[in-house]
């Protein structure tokens, strides 16, 4: 069986709410699949998975905790999500929520951030969006990552590594790719991986040393193959102890578009994303309704931009570059 948007039926028919022991929120039988579809969100009890593509789970309960079963350094807070058995393949975003107070365990919201364990190891995602006052975490971009156990705990445990921004552009036929970091700790290299679809990666730059320093720093790359068409990158950052994690992806517009920024994910729920282009050549961007009514303007490069108060329809992205010139973007709001 598969759900698409309306799926309320369909979902109902295969899963149910399991009420004999409070911690599990939901059930699927064996030989029943549950898929979820691009551009849909499963919401349970402040735990949302919005996959990028389908994703589809079989014979799995998910439940909610309040400790980990898989040993990890650092504190997490006393909401813990953990799934009967490892998950295939998920991309795209995750979101969790929690409570004020004595869940926190002490850590301050504003630092807290993914971290799952993938059925071997622990990793930690940077946040894209910490909203401090509908108490939630959202973590975005996530490629490949396979679910067993999911937390939020502070920014520097269990992986030594704060992400910083990533951005990848073209210049003098050249890709370049640039990322930072906040904080190192034991780190060992990085790669930087490739993809000409978003799903399928390869790495094309590998063992970049690490610098593990605790300042921020900035690295950056030439893609030593060039490609004329639109590319996806992503940095994967090896630990001395072999954990790793991703970085955000980012992508470049093909060479013949006219768009020198890429804006994403579209439809978008909470904020959205640019990338392409080189952060220092955009000026201004402007959120703009159907009708030509202005109702935003960002005066400086932002890491991410916040939609989630707008109502469902359809926006213009107006894009102004510093050497004056202009690009549009049709943004729709879910």
């Amino acid at each position: 069986m598969h759900c698409h948007r309306g799926y309320l039926l369909c979902l109902l028919s295969m899963i149910f709410l399991h009420h004999v022991r409070a911690q599990n929120i939901l059930y699927i039988a064996p030989g029943t699949d549950l898929t979820i579809s691009s551009g849909t969100n499963l919401s349970l009890d402040n735990f949302s998975l919005a996959p990028s593509s389908g994703f589809t789970m079989n014979g799995i309960t998910l439940a909610k905790n309040t400790t980990i079963s898989h040993a990890a350094s650092g504190t997490y807070i006393s909401r813990v999500y953990a799934f009967s058995g490892t998950t295939g393949s998920f991309s795209g975003n995750i979101q969790m929520g929690y409570q004020d107070g004595a869940e926190l365990n002490g850590l301050p919201e504003a630092g807290l951030q993914l971290n799952l364990y993938n059925g071997v190891s622990w990793q930690a995602f940077a946040a894209n969006m910490n909203n401090t006052v509908s108490n939630f975490v959202l973590t975005t971009s996530l490629s490949n990552v396979t679910l067993n156990e999911l937390t939020l705990a502070a920014s520097s445990s269990p992986l030594p590594l704060r992400w910083g921004v990533v951005g990848a552009y073209r210049r003098n036929n050249q890709v370049l790719i640039e990322w930072g970091t906040l904080q190192e700790y034991k780190l060992a290299y990085f790669n930087v991986e490739k993809s000409m679809d978003g799903s399928f990666w390869a790495a094309v730059i590998r063992d970049i040393p690490a610098r593990n320093l605790d300042l921020p720093h900035q690295y950056q790359q030439t893609d030593p193959v060039y490609s004329p068409e639109k590319i996806f990158y992503r940095i994967r950052q090896v630990d001395i102890d072999g954990q790793y994690s991703y970085s955000a992806v980012v992508a470049v517009s093909a060479e013949n578009s006219k768009n020198a920024f890429v804006l994403y994910p579209n439809p978008v729920k909470n904020s959205f994303y640019l990338s392409g282009d080189s952060r220092a050549s955009l000026k201004r961007v402007q959120l703009i309704t159907s009708g030509g009514v202005l109702l935003k303007t960002w005066e400086s490069t932002q890491d991410s931009y916040p939609v989630d108060l707008l109502a469902a329809g359809v926006y213009y992205v107006r894009l102004t570059k510093t050497d004056g010139s202009t690009q549009y973007e049709i943004l729709v709001k879910k």
